[in-house]
């Protein structure tokens, strides 16, 4: 089993750059292929692809102010003092 734990963390920390199509043509094959087997990743993938799509529409004054604060504050706290 901890095989499979180390290639699905390997997976949350190469998303972006799989999806930007940033990552290396050996690191994306092994991606996809551990991808063909693992469904929780698969899904994971899915979801982010989905979250990606519909925050790109979302427009300034679709977001409202409360939300935007609470958002840009959590940015503000996870930045070094």
């Amino acid at each position: 089993m901890i095989p499979d734990e180390v290639q699905c963390r390997e997976v949350v920390n190469v998303l972006t750059d799989y999806l930007d199509g940033a990552l290396p043509a050996e690191q994306r094959a092994a991606l996809e292929q551990h991808l063909l087997t693992c469904e929780g990743c698969t899904n994971y993938v899915d979801q982010m692809r989905t979250s990606i799509g519909l925050t790109g529409r979302l427009q300034e004054e679709d977001v409202p102010q409360a939300v935007m604060d609470k958002v840009l504050q959590m940015f503000q706290d996870r930045l070094p003092s």
